[in-house]
């Protein structure tokens, strides 16, 4: 048995290795690239720079001077310990995001020794980008410098093995195997004049857009990491790492290719990395020898491969542009009171700063061909909401094709010229079909980074015209610019460009003139089209394709509980005051129209929420800090909002809800008002007697839903509309029909009518409630049926809500953790519970009673108040857990009540907005007795269902009901059948039969 075990642990102790380098390389290689896809457009140079280009673009080997500069500042950096914490923070960082904590419980790096001698440049050339894709093009795009890697690693394996069986036999003396001595290698081709050189005229511009450089780096210095590593949380070992000498041919690029904030660099040859790691025990057993080689050999393995998979070709390394980026940890965005007298000052600033935000460093979390989700790293209004952005990427052809369809209702398609790298510029005629746009191509003068500037006065229009036709006739060029990874950029980039020269040699446009689409006549007419091409400075394109931001219309695609968008008051021509109307709330927003970027600013102090859309060459980037869940853009909603622009729509999109009420004339509402106070003789007249407060009457008949009981109708408001002080409509949807409902209040009398039926009215007079405590209802025959079915039950409940919702506690609490609240109860009580949080968000409930769970787990949406009442025998010690399902530095408030009863009847209400996942179901039981009745007011959709059961029925209920009980348990379970996450307004409990 001792001889078995004795086996196992050599053969345990002789595997190790390889498991743990096998996992460390799935690590390394699962890690994401910090990248920022944002377009880099062309700049305007002035005649000092375009001699600098030209000059640049032969071999400079005249670079003592700057070696020696950088040889100065890097002794200083060498010694300074700012810049040692910063790397020391910046590579814990890394090693965290590598998640190895079974295997590395613990890495700490103790301190780094930088040499002080500097890498040395030797040549340096600039290179332009059909140069570099020449240059691409030799590298094979990297995939023989990944199988070099990929072969390294391997070898280095069979290198360890045979390292491991060398330090089992030879355990019984130190053995240094750590290091690695690599010579500095000469490379093949060497920078000079006629490096990748091509014939034809080169433009600066395009050189200065992105400027590659061609560098040759020698390091001869060594910097040191002393580490301490804890293995398994049993091994504390201690470890020296030095990265020593390295050369070869770097490629830098200023800026990167998917970031104009950060530069890039890449080896173009295997720089052959010196690394040596020497990993030591506080004994020197022949165990612990053994121990510190594999720990040794690990450590190196993993270095160097990091190392390599991170500079050498085609991986880019990138670092950030210095003072380019904000380097804001936190974000504090908050906003003042709009006020209409200075309105300029309030959208400067809002615009400033959301501008700035946009300038920040953002993170890739999903990525998918047609789109990229990032996330910025920094934490905004002290809290663990962040800034997002969502960039959408369209084919440019597509794009056409899709927007003539959308928006064209011509008879004729344009001829449009398509540059592939193949046709040389030829023209190339697209015949299209009956009823579509006309699209041509035709050249602008060129604007800034991200915009082509469009000047707007009566005499450059007509110049602007006659450019557009002779630019049609004599065959206009294209930019099949289509460069979205750091791998393909460079092809794709040569091949536009190499387009555009082209245009330039046959005399067709300018030099720094970008291709745009020209609508036809009858677009140009479109009210939306027309107002942001006279105030935005970007192309046709992207004006057709920020139509769908300018009102929101993609939101309708996305959200199934958005209504419409409504423009409550125009402020100037570029500052509007809109609202954003969802099922159960609606939102105010100040919406900013500038030359390049459209802002949506809340005007809300307390959730400055925001949004803004950059729209740039077919590229439309969306950066929002939202945090309020009706409409909060998730990495599904992303995919929905790109898929929404292939969708076919009418050449005008909105909502005519709020259109059938504009159409109502005011003067016949109040007539048909004035007729029903004053002939209502032939109403049926009810009187209630009813123990609450007038205040408290007005609170429960101001609920729109428990009034339409009374209409026999458990409908929702689609929209509502204030037509004066006392007037308002309504606008409801009950079985798929829409009627409009008109209700008049004053301290005495309440009203209502449908207006689509003469006969159906119904009046409530409070006029004497405070003496007599009883409230008159007059009504026509047609809802007597409705009054006991409906509209009785509905009220009580409501009062008994109301009821022991009095005299309530409330506890204010950070949901940045779980939360529980414990109290006990030491006689029979009825307690009332209420749950809101500052902004939308999910939670999870568990109330538990002595054990006895009454609300297991339940899913609750704080888009309204979550209100839960129950009723307890006896002594009880009470347990409320409640969990979020994302932890924030924002305010939970919990009202608590509790009222003492002597005669204590089973009681359990339960009234929220719960979510559902697609496909997916959950279930609510609920204990009765002979002496319950059970009430039910359920959101209806054609997807969800309920189905009611017990021990020996079930049965599907729907809308608005009534059930009275037997001495069972009831289980009610909601099936959502659709495909997409839904939420739903549930009301369900079980009351005493005696309201």
């Amino acid at each position: 048995m001792f001889l078995l075990l004795l086996l196992s642990y050599i053969l345990g102790l002789t595997a190790s290795p390889f498991i743990i380098e096998r996992i460390l390389r799935t690590f390394s290689k699962n890690r994401k690239r910090i990248t920022i896809n944002r377009p880099i457009g062309k700049r305007s140079i002035s005649s000092n720079q375009s001699s600098i280009i030209e000059a640049s673009q032969h071999v400079c080997t005249d670079v003592a001077w700057f070696n020696l500069l950088m040889q100065r500042l890097w002794v200083e950096l060498s010694v300074s310990y700012a810049h040692k914490d910063r790397m020391c923070r910046g590579l814990m960082r890394r090693m965290a995001s590598m998640r190895t904590k079974r295997i590395l419980s613990d890495l700490v790096i103790e301190d780094i020794k930088i040499s002080p001698e500097a890498p040395v440049i030797g040549n340096v050339r600039v290179i332009d980008d059909e140069q570099c894709a020449l240059l691409m093009k030799k590298m094979k795009k990297g995939r023989n410098a990944r199988r070099k890697i990929d072969e390294l690693i391997e070898s280095n394996l069979t290198v360890l093995k045979n390292e491991l069986n060398r330090y089992f036999d030879e355990r019984s003396a130190r053995v240094d195997h750590a290091s690695i001595q690599g010579t500095v290698r000469e490379d093949a081709d060497t920078l000079s004049d006629s490096f990748l050189e091509l014939d034809g005229t080169k433009d600066e511009t395009f050189v200065f857009d992105r400027v590659h450089t061609i560098l040759d780096v020698e390091y001869n210095g060594e910097t040191k990491f002393f580490l301490t590593v804890n293995l398994l949380k049993k091994l504390k070992v201690n470890a020296v790492c030095t990265l020593g000498r390295f050369s070869g041919k770097v490629l830098c690029n200023i800026p990167s290719i998917s970031s104009n904030t950060r530069w890039e660099l890449s080896f173009l040859s295997d720089p052959q990395f010196t690394v040596t790691v020497k990993a030591f025990l506080s004994t020197t057993t022949g165990e612990n020898i053994y121990f510190e080689g594999v720990v040794s050999s690990i450590l190196k393995k993993v270095l160097k491969y990091g190392l390599m998979t991170k500079m050498l070709f085609p991986n880019f390394y990138q670092f950030p542009l210095p003072m380019v980026s904000p380097s804001l940890k936190f974000v504090n965005h908050s906003v003042p009171i709009f006020s209409n007298a200075d309105y300029q000052s309030w959208c400067k600033d809002v615009a400033n700063k959301i501008r700035l935000y946009m300038t920040m460093n953002y993170k890739a979390i999903k990525r998918r061909a047609h789109y990229v989700l990032l996330r910025n790293s920094s934490y905004i209004n002290n809290s663990t909401d962040r800034i997002y952005l969502a960039e959408l990427i369209f084919d440019k052809d597509a794009v056409r094709s899709i927007l003539s369809d959308r928006y064209g209702n011509g008879s004729e398609t344009g001829n449009a010229i398509v540059c592939d790298g193949k046709n040389d510029g030829k023209r190339v005629v697209q015949s299209g079909v009956a009823n579509r746009m006309r699209l041509d191509e035709f050249t602008e003068p060129d604007g800034g980074r991200s915009n082509s500037v469009r000047s707007r006065t009566s005499g450059e229009d007509k110049e602007e015209d006659d450019l557009e036709k002779g630019s049609t006739q004599n065959g206009a060029k294209t930019d099949d610019e289509s460069c979205y990874s750091t791998t393909s950029t460079f092809k794709a980039e040569c091949r536009t460009r190499g387009c555009e020269r082209l245009g330039k040699q046959t005399g067709v446009g300018k030099s720094s003139q970008t291709g745009e689409m020209a609508v036809s006549e009858h677009m140009s007419e479109n009210k939306k089209y027309k107002m942001l091409r006279e105030k935005m400075r970007i192309g046709d394109e992207d004006i057709l394709l920020l139509m769908d931001f300018y009102e929101l219309d993609v939101f309708g695609a996305m959200y199934k509980n958005f209504l419409y968008f409504k423009e409550i008051e125009e402020i100037s021509g570029r500052v509007s005051r809109v609202r954003l109307y969802f099922q159960n709330e609606c939102y105010d927003y100040i919406r900013i129209v500038e030359e390049d970027t459209m802002f949506f600013q809340r005007s809300d102090q307390r959730e400055p929420e925001f949004m803004a859309v950059h729209v740039y060459n077919g590229k439309v980037q969306l950066y929002y800090y939202l945090t309020n869940r009706s409409f909060f853009i998730s990495q599904e909603d992303v995919s929905k909002m790109h898929a929404c622009f292939f969708e076919k729509r009418e050449h005008e999109v909105r909502n005519t809800n709020n259109d059938k009420i504009d159409r109502l004339n005011v003067d016949d509402l109040v007539q048909r008002i004035e007729g029903i106070r004053e002939t209502n003789t032939n109403y049926v007249e009810k009187s209630i007697l009813l123990e609450l407060e007038k205040n408290e009457l007005v609170d429960v008949l101001g609920n729109t839903s428990l009034r339409l009981k009374l209409f026999g109708m458990c409908a929702s408001v689609v929209t509502s509309k204030q037509i004066s002080t006392n007037l308002k409509v309504y606008l409801v949807r009950y079985k798929d029909v829409e009627c409009m409902v008109l209700n008049y209040t004053d301290p005495e009398v309440l009203v209502d009518t449908i207006l689509t039926n003469e006969n159906s009215t119904v009046v409530y007079n409070i006029k004497d409630f405070e003496t007599t405590r009883c409230m008159y209802i007059s009504y026509t025959e047609d809802l007597e049926a409705h009054l006991h079915d409906y509209f009785l039950p509905s009220l009580m409940f409501r009062m008994r809500m109301l009821s022991y919702s009095k005299n309530k506690s409330l506890f204010e609490s950070v949901y940045n953790k779980s939360l529980e609240y414990r109290f006990p109860v030491e006689t029979g009580s009825i307690i009332f519970l209420e749950v809101h949080s500052e902004i939308t968000d999910e939670f999870y409930v568990t109330i538990t009673a002595d054990r006895r769970k009454i609300v297991n787990n339940l899913k609750i949406v704080t888009a309204s108040n979550a209100q839960f009442l129950f009723s307890l025998k006896g002594r009880n010690k009470i347990k409320i857990g409640i969990r979020p399902k994302t932890p924030r530095n924002r305010k939970l408030y919990v009202n608590l009540a509790q009222h003492p009863v002597h005669m204590v009847k089973n009681e359990l209400v339960i009234e929220c907005v719960t979510s559902l996942a697609g496909n997916s179901s959950k279930y609510v039981k609920f204990d009765a007795d002979c002496d319950n009745r059970m009430i039910w007011d359920l959101e209806g959709g054609k997807d969800v269902k309920y189905l009611l059961s017990n021990d020996r029925h079930s049965s599907v209920i729907k809308g608005f009901g009534v059930l009275y009980c037997q001495n069972q348990c009831y289980r009610l379970e909601i099936t959502n059948e659709g495909i997409k996450e839904r939420n739903v307004k549930l009301l369900i409990g079980v009351t005493p039969s005696k309201l």
